[in-house]
């Protein structure tokens, strides 16, 4: 009987350390790979386990480049806003404020922290609050629009 366990044991090949691989991928060991012996199943398991994580590695590592190029980025953006002179404010689809300068904390009142998530239309002055809520009801949707 132990020679019948070791023959499964190796037809089984990769299949035994599957779960524990699939783990330590979900953990962000990117790299794990798993043995590529045994049965047919259990090589062909294997293999297509180890192409899986080899391409989730690829994933990540382009997230990753990605992201750290969005924070670079971020970080110029800021770095000139902050320069403005000009009030910068940006909202999202809903008209909530999304971005907010110290210039337009200066000529609002409000810093960013007070700012943020705020209906655009409660911080503008009322003749310009129904010019805004008229081009929204009419579906203005222009990217970089000013009011």
């Amino acid at each position: 009987m132990i020679e019948d366990a070791d023959d499964d044991e190796i037809r089984a090949g990769g299949l035994r350390s599957g779960p524990q691989a699939a783990g330590e991928v979900a953990a962000g060991n990117w790299a794990r790979q798993v043995p590529t012996h045994g049965s047919a199943e259990a090589t062909t398991m294997a293999t297509a386990f180890n192409e899986m994580t080899s391409h989730l590695r690829h994933w990540h590592e382009q997230a990753e480049e990605r992201a750290k190029r969005i924070e670079i980025s971020y970080g110029r953006f800021h770095s000139v806003t902050e320069l403005a002179r000009d009030g910068i404010v940006s909202t999202n689809a809903q008209g909530a404020v999304t971005f907010w300068n110290r210039s337009a904390a200066a000529i609002f009142g409000y810093d960013e922290a007070q700012a943020l998530g705020t209906p655009i239309e409660h911080l503008l002055a009322e003749s310009d609050r129904t010019l805004y809520l008229e081009a929204l009801a009419a579906g203005t949707d222009t990217p970089g629009a000013i009011f």
